[in-house]
């Protein structure tokens, strides 16, 4: 894990990282700031946001298999962070009279929700397109090598 982040953010890679780092910062705010509650345009946009976010932490990886991982990974993830939401919130509702014990898992059901609902799928959207990207790539260049 050290070694990527020392390769997100060698001499080569530092402008890009960081760039694409701003452009999803600034694309959550501005989701963040229209507002997302049933407000189409403030949802795509926050989702174009997490997408950035997460190209941002891959989009040094060279081979297809840790993009198909993420595919999976996203995939497997949207029904079990759906059922931690519900697991949370029944929680949270049974144990009502403790003092912090409601609140702590309100905030793990939220944060499941919007794993489930947000980032699960802003990460299949990357999962597949890169390793759709890189499968072409490879497809051309053995193409290439054949003529």
């Amino acid at each position: 894990m050290r070694n990527h982040f020392k390769v997100l953010f060698s001499d080569k890679n530092r402008r890009l990282t960081l760039l694409l780092l701003a452009l999803a910062i600034i694309a959550i705010t501005i989701g963040l700031i229209i507002g997302i509650s049933d407000n189409p345009p403030g949802i795509i946009i926050l989702y174009a946001g997490i997408i950035l976010l997460i190209i941002s932490l891959v989009y040094i990886w060279r081979k297809i298999r840790p993009f198909l991982i993420l595919l999976v990974v996203s995939i497997v993830g949207i029904p079990v962070f759906a059922v931690l939401h519900n697991i949370f919130y029944g929680i949270a509702e049974l144990t009502s009279e403790v003092k912090v014990l409601p609140e702590m898992l309100s905030f793990f059901d939220a944060m499941s929700f919007l794993i489930a609902l947000i980032i699960c799928p802003s990460a299949i959207i990357v999962g597949m397109g890169g390793a759709l990207i890189l499968f072409v790539k490879r497809k051309k260049s053995e193409a290439n090598i054949s003529f």
